[in-house]
């Protein structure tokens, strides 16, 4: 019998690269894998591969960068060891990698995010300096497999405020060894989610787009290249002949009908970015 010793050569890296201070992770679909090329076999940047799935057309093939951290604190499983009976130590498995996040107190946000919970995603790592930590798969770069549990905050006392946390249990050991930083040009802070915004009818023939909960704040000429864009919109279900257009901080009603936004994906193409509309309004034009 061969008992083959497994090691490697130990001279530094010449490139050596760590995760600084975590500012942001990237919540990804289970089978998301970067490998360089996009769906139709063209060249794409990690950013451009990023900025795709966060515009998904479908919320399950959806990226979604969760907020930026406020504070981190490590909740890594230590080491099972087992010892005999004459006092030497064997490690028997490892421990899993586990952290929680705190952010920015936001009860709408914290609201929507509770809809995580339970739920199993591949976890991408920004830090402060843009580097991304995922794990090199067979068949591509991807985050590491790991479940979401996002919680309320606690009650504030006389000296502090209490921030909702997100934690982050990461289910496979054996991933973590095949982590891999990768460096970005596209910096924690821009990377964004989408907004979910509605259609308010103004009763003169035009409408507004607002934000679609906490505040309706009016956004209407963030959207306003979409002006024409028949591919932008939908009416009764179908992109319509004659498309809504911009002017004065408002958009015209062409016709009456259940209307709404195309998909993130169509309109990221068209020069808006994250923004998404998901239920239909009825304008009605006199």
């Amino acid at each position: 019998m061969n008992c083959k010793v497994k090691t490697n050569n130990t001279a530094e890296s010449r490139c050596k690269l760590e995760l600084g201070l975590y500012r942001r992770v990237i919540l990804l679909p289970l089978g998301a894998r970067f490998t360089g090329l996009d769906e139709n076999n063209q060249e794409q940047s990690i950013e451009e591969w990023i900025e795709a799935g966060i515009h998904a057309a479908e919320p399950e093939n959806r990226f979604y960068p969760m907020p930026l951290f406020t504070n981190c604190e490590d909740n890594s499983e230590d080491n099972t060891e087992w010892t005999n009976g004459y006092g030497t130590t064997y490690v028997v498995r490892e421990g899993a990698f586990a952290f929680t996040q705190n952010f920015e107190r936001d009860v709408c946000l914290t609201r929507r995010l509770l809809d995580f919970n339970g739920q199993t995603f591949r976890a991408l790592i920004v830090d402060n300096q843009n580097n991304i930590q995922g794990v090199q798969l067979a068949d591509g770069f991807t985050g590491e497999t790991c479940s979401v549990w996002v919680s309320q905050p606690k009650a504030n006392s006389a000296s502090e405020f209490s921030e909702p946390s997100i934690r982050y249990s990461f289910t496979n050991p054996d991933e973590h060894k095949k982590r891999e930083i990768r460096q970005s040009d596209l910096a924690y802070g821009d990377i964004k989610g989408l907004e979910d915004v509605k259609f308010v009818d103004n009763g003169n023939d035009t409408f507004q787009i607002v934000t679609a909960d906490c505040g309706n704040i009016d956004v209407t000429a963030e959207l306003s290249a979409l002006s024409g864009e028949t591919t932008a919109w939908l009416k009764d279900g179908v992109n319509p002949t004659t498309a809504p257009t911009y002017s004065a901080g408002s958009f015209s009603i062409p016709a009456s009908g259940d209307w709404s936004l195309a998909d993130p994906s169509v309109l990221y193409g068209l020069g808006v970015a994250n923004k998404a509309m998901d239920e239909e309004t009825e304008l009605t034009k006199q």
